[in-house]
């Protein structure tokens, strides 16, 4: 079969294998693009070990198998096969496969919420590639980089990295879709930093990629994205302070017209669950403004977007979902006419902003630094505290609001009882769970804090014994544990350093 040595038919078959993955993926046909791999597998069989050609083609088809698992959203595979091949190839001469797993790696983990580790990652990335290499490669680092940083809450840095990428993928050809990628980027860390001027510009932005876009016929879907992130630009310029009713309405017909247009190019190019589902939990917010009739219909959409998002294993998303769930809640408790009902609505909108709080929360033991902790809080999880605070308080629920305000606003992510870190809420171990309890349920003082090591930002509260044995959060745990179908029990690095 394959004849020893160098070049041979053999090698050219796979090599031409490969680029046909490559296109196949590149226009989303990811089944064409599996078949050609499998077929570059099979020709690769036949190369001897001793062609100097036959490692890297294995390599290769290593790298382009996990690359596809992590397009079509097997985040877990992705990842487990990434790490495997990173490892395999550090101390190799194969420094730009090393350089792409990494990259490849670092989207991963941004897509999965691990934004820390992804920064480490990227760097090393840059480190890894050498100096000759194609400068395109250069770019993607810097691009992953700065969305590590923007969900990490370090909107400036972000966008200083998305500048970098643009500058590079200009020299190269400042009419390619990388190029897009950079701007579009830069657009949505301009909206993250906000200011009058910032939003401004990041709509220019996004319109400008759109531009951009346009001449690839296979790009509808990034033409989509720009819809979406334009429209989310009009849903918060209805929801500006000092806007009034009449602007609201104009505002969000707008965001309406913007998130129809995002659907229908998503349906040019079979769009992925995850960008039809972010549609739908932005259509459940322009719908609540525009017509308080259709807020059932807006629920709805919203649940529907927090399924997708929990089969996705998209957790910070389901998050954000179970957010406006909790928003509409507020809403249609407003048009409750029965007091009863109007509890029953509060205390389950309370609960999914709870449980968000409690996953987002999760989130933030990923941060090494203090500040990166306050960052990351100020993003989200801050947020959906004080809705499950406001929404607690308004259905009378005084076990949760005291639970929220003390493990919220008070000591945070930590299980003083079983002197471990735990995140917001955990429920006690099961013999307590059975009446076993031996003491308070929670004892917070900032002397037992320094004594666990931990640092954290928020003031110490005075000694307190919670109500109903710290039962009142098990609800937004069940409701987040049920959905994702894992337990949120941090793992033993899931700790404030």
């Amino acid at each position: 079969m394959g004849a020893e040595g160098g070049w041979n038919a053999d090698v050219a078959g796979v090599m031409g294998l490969l680029e046909r993955v490559v296109e196949h993926a590149e226009r989303g046909l990811h089944r064409d693009a599996l078949n050609a791999l499998d077929a570059a597998a099979a020709t690769a069989g036949a190369i001897t070990t001793e062609n100097r050609y036959a490692v890297a083609l294995q390599f290769a088809i290593r790298l382009d198998r996990a690359t596809l698992a992590v397009a079509a959203g097997q985040f877990t595979q992705g990842r487990d096969d990434l790490t495997a091949l990173r490892d395999d190839l550090v101390g190799t001469p194969y420094r730009i496969l090393l350089g792409h797993a990494l990259v490849n790696l670092g989207f991963v983990l941004c897509e999965v919420g691990e934004f820390d580790p992804a920064r480490d990652v990227l760097t090393a990335a840059l480190a890894a590639y050498p100096v000759d290499t194609n400068p395109r490669h250069l770019g993607d680092v810097q691009l992953n980089l700065g969305t590590a940083l923007l969900e990490a809450g370090q909107a400036q840095d972000a966008l200083a990295a998305f500048r970098a990428a643009r500058a590079i993928f200009e020299a190269i050809n400042p009419q390619h879709r990388d190029v897009a990628d950079a701007i579009l980027d830069e657009g949505l860390a301009l909206e993250e930093i906000g200011g009058s001027s910032n939003l401004r510009a990041a709509e220019q932005a996004f319109e400008h990629a759109m531009r951009l876009y346009r001449q690839d016929p296979r790009a509808a879907g990034d033409v989509a994205d720009c819809w979406v992130n334009l429209a989310v630009l009009a849903e918060a310029a209805a929801m500006a302070d000092g806007v009034t009713r009449d602007g609201a309405a104009e505002w969000h017909q707008v965001a309406l017209m913007r998130y129809c247009l995002a659907m229908s190019h998503y349906g040019m190019t079979d769009g992925q669950p995850v960008d039809l589902a972010d549609c739908q939990l932005g259509l459940a917010g322009v719908l609540a403004g525009l017509n308080p009739d259709l807020l059932d219909e807006a629920d709805d959409l919203a649940r529907h977007a927090a399924a997708v998002y929990a089969a996705l294993d998209q957790d910070l998303r389901w998050a954000r979902a179970q957010v406006r769930l909790a928003e509409l809640a507020e809403k249609r408790a407003e048009r409750a006419i029965d007091p009863d009902e109007r509890r029953r609505v509060l205390s389950d909108g309370a609960r999914s902003a709870a449980s968000a709080a409690v996953l987002l929360e999760h989130s933030r033991f990923q941060f090494e630094s203090e500040g990166e902790r306050r960052a990351w809080g100020a993003i989200d999880a801050d947020n959906a505290l004080s809705i499950a605070l406001r929404l607690a308080a308004a259905a009378g629920d005084a076990s949760l609001l005291t639970e929220l305000i003390v493990t919220g606003r008070f000591v945070g992510a930590l299980d003083l009882d079983s002197g471990q870190p735990a995140l917001l809420g955990t429920p006690d171990p099961a013999p307590s769970r059975a009446g076993e309890s031996g003491g308070p349920a929670l004892a917070a003082s900032m002397s037992t804090a320094r004594s666990l090591g931990l640092s954290f930002d928020r003031d110490a509260g005075p000694m307190w014994v919670m109500p109903d044995r710290r039962r009142a959060m098990q609800g937004a745990f069940d409701l987040a544990q049920d959905a994702l179908k894992r337990p949120l029990r941090p793992s033993q690095e899931a700790h404030y350093r």
